[in-house]
């Protein structure tokens, strides 16, 4: 696509495509992203990793773009296709594929070079890198370059390349804040994926097991090494904070072996305990007593159903803050 001047000062391209240095080093590649023929030109730059991609394992890539000087248009859909294959494509055209890394902004900087980069889990066991546009001219914008030389030869958006890097890096550990009511314990876990199996915990407790549970206010933190070399961490606060009684009852219930809404219990409850639920006729006659409340009433006594009708519940609990409550209503049997 161009040649480099032979010397040891500049090997920038000389030519149509304008003065641009390399960002670091001697030498740099480029690439046409978009020519404004109508046609899907496109040119690609690919490279064979020096070793396989890990899957399920997390890497990060990035390369820097600088717009060519001379030529007419600037385009976004600028990636980076890793694959397990060489991709290529008998003619010019473009090679239909989804880049895990791509710049969907139109990239117009002719003096500075743009980075682009993006950090991905390796869904397989990816060996080859590619660098280009990988959609078609219906879908790539374009602007004017406003310095474009007008000259032929510069009728397309052209790109230098320069600094393309990949390493692994550590999987994402996100903790986040909680809210925890006052006497209950809320477990704190890092999960990461299976493929990861040499890794050390350290929390701020002590802990070096991959969770633990707490019950107190503070911050907590966790720092996991994997491999010896990839460090990752983070930090949260648990707020700890009073949490009313919750207790909800239907005021309705039928009895009759269909499978539902055979048994009278609470619909849901929390921070309560040492709680016992009572039912009663009108006449105040006790039909059942339970301490579980996941063990509700059937709608008999002794074995033998009750008839429908009004009845009445009571439920006495303590709360955290451990005072006596009492609840009380009444409730329709149908069958």
């Amino acid at each position: 696509c161009w040649n480099f001047q032979p010397n040891s000062t500049y090997s920038g391209p000389i030519g149509l495509k304008g003065p641009q240095l390399p960002r670091t080093g001697n030498a740099m590649a480029g690439f046409f992203s978009r020519t404004i023929l109508g046609f899907d030109q496109r040119e690609y730059m690919q490279v064979r990793l020096a070793q396989p991609l890990r899957a399920g394992r997390y890497y990060s890539f990035s390369f820097y773009v600088s717009l060519a000087d001379n030529h007419e248009f600037a385009s976004n859909r600028i990636g980076a296709l890793l694959s397990t294959t060489a991709v290529s494509i008998a003619n010019d055209k473009v090679i239909a594929a989804s880049p895990q890394i791509l710049e969907n902004g139109i990239i117009s900087d002719t003096s500075n070079w743009v980075l682009v980069s993006d950090t991905i889990q390796a869904a397989q066991a990816f060996e080859y890198f590619t660098i280009g546009n990988f959609f078609d001219d219906a879908s790539t914008d374009t602007v004017t370059n406003p310095g474009a030389s007008g000259q032929p030869g510069t009728y397309g958006a052209y790109y230098f390349v320069d600094d393309c890097r990949g390493r692994e890096v550590a999987p994402p550990v996100n903790l986040s804040d909680e809210t925890l009511c006052l006497g209950d314990s809320l477990s704190l876990d890092v999960n990461l994926p299976a493929v990861y199996n040499n890794v050390r915990y350290l929390w701020t407790t002590g802990a070096t097991t991959s969770g633990i549970v707490v019950k107190d206010q503070g911050y907590y933190g966790v720092q996991v090494t994997i491999d010896d070399t990839l460090i990752v961490g983070d930090t949260i606060f648990v707020d700890v904070e009073f949490c009313p009684p919750v207790l909800n009852m239907a005021n309705v219930f039928s009895p009759n072996g269909d499978g539902v809404n055979d048994i009278f219990r609470p619909v849901s409850f929390s921070q309560i305990n040492n709680v016992t639920l009572a039912i009663f006729d009108r006449w105040g006659k006790k039909l059942f007593e339970t301490t579980d409340l996941n063990n509700g009433w059937n709608g008999t006594l002794e074995g033998k159903e009750c008839p429908e009708g009004v009845y009445f519940w009571a439920v006495s609990y303590r709360g955290k803050s451990q005072e006596s409550e009492r609840m009380a209503g009444h409730l329709t049997l149908m069958r």
